[in-house]
């Protein structure tokens, strides 16, 4: 962003322009670049910086992952330590799987 700062005029002007930064992305960071280089029509992230597919903010991806494990992960990346959580992570997977017949079943009991 400084450099384009420190830049002169765009030559030629009226030019269109592809803006590529070499930095982490922010909020806004497109908007930033067009109002000091209105003639830019897009504002890209290199390769280094550019969320990759399958993670989010560095960290991989949950698809394909199955319920159990993704609730035991939540507490952890919320840094919660309760030891009550993967007994009740467990306990509603069970409620919310529950098949229609089991419900009937175990509602008769």
């Amino acid at each position: 962003m400084q450099t384009i700062e420190a830049s002169g005029p765009v030559r030629p002007p009226g030019a269109h322009l592809r803006v590529v930064f070499a930095e982490p992305g922010r909020p806004r960071l497109g908007d930033l670049v067009r109002e000091r280089l209105p003639n830019a029509l897009e504002v890209l992230l290199d390769g280094a910086h550019r969320p990759q597919p399958g993670s989010r903010d560095g960290k991989p991806s949950r698809a394909g992952r199955s319920p159990l494990p993704l609730l035991g992960d939540y507490p952890e990346e919320r840094d919660i330590d309760d030891p009550r959580i993967p007994g009740m992570s467990a306990e509603l997977l069970d409620e919310i799987t529950e098949s229609p017949e089991d419900a009937v079943i175990s509602g008769d009991a």
